[in-house]
């Protein structure tokens, strides 16, 4: 399984799961994680390592990030 690379910097690997959090965001903890997959893209808060995670199909991630601009 191949993922895309989006930039960022890979924050941890938990099994296959890279998770990357935004060169962009600040060191306050008020971020997000995403995690690209094969088919879909799960994000997650960036100050809880275990917590839970929202999961995306690549339809819907499209139409979540370009409601946010």
């Amino acid at each position: 399984m191949s993922t895309p690379n989006f930039g960022g910097s890979v924050i941890e690997t938990e099994g296959s799961i890279r998770w990357r959090k935004s060169s962009y965001s600040v060191d306050d903890g008020s971020c997000v994680e995403i995690a690209p997959l094969e088919r879909n893209v799960v994000i997650r808060d960036s100050k809880l390592n275990r917590s839970p995670v929202i999961g995306f199909g690549g339809n819907q991630w499209t139409t979540f990030v370009g409601s946010l601009t």
